[in-house]
């Protein structure tokens, strides 16, 4: 399903939420979600008319990366950002797993989910202005999780 949060600013509402940011010639991706849900994000994609220019992704568990590799297929173009922490995880050279409860739950389900590593284009630190949008660091979920500001219309607004 997709909502319209923002003007210019739609979430794919799925398990993990994924975001486009619609400008005048392209959209950027917050998070891909799963494999299943790439299709609603290319649907939502093609919805807005837009091309894909950009993938940040705010941290590597399978939830916001498994579906990346679908989303690349269809716009090889586009660069993936990430932070150089979750890179591994992102180019399929190790698992992130989440603590607690979870992690026995994705550690069982992981026998199941393949996912396919994707190259990431470029690395971004705290702070860094990429695309127009600032990211801001904010490790604990992953040691390389993100934020990313993005200010809009007058209003800052988070993801």
């Amino acid at each position: 399903m997709i909502i319209k949060v923002f003007p210019n600013i739609w979430m794919i509402k799925n398990y993990s939420n994924s975001f486009i940011i619609e400008f005048k010639d392209y959209c950027i991706l917050i998070d891909a979600g799963m494999d299943k849900e790439a299709k609603e994000i290319l649907e939502a994609v093609e919805k807005i008319g837009k091309r894909i220019k950009a993938i940040f992704i705010t941290h590597a568990h399978l939830d916001h990366i498994n579906g990346l590799a679908k989303i690349k297929e269809k716009f090889p173009d586009a660069i993936v950002v990430s932070s150089e922490e979750d890179k591994n995880a992102i180019e399929g050279k190790e698992i992130l797993l989440p603590k607690g409860f979870k992690k026995f739950l994705f550690k069982f389900l992981s026998f199941f989910i393949k996912y396919k590593g994707v190259k990431v284009d470029k690395i971004v630190k705290d702070g860094e202005i990429c695309e127009g949008i600032k990211v801001i660091s904010t490790p604990g979920h992953t040691k390389g999780s993100l934020s990313f500001l993005l200010r809009m219309r007058e209003k800052n607004i988070l993801f």
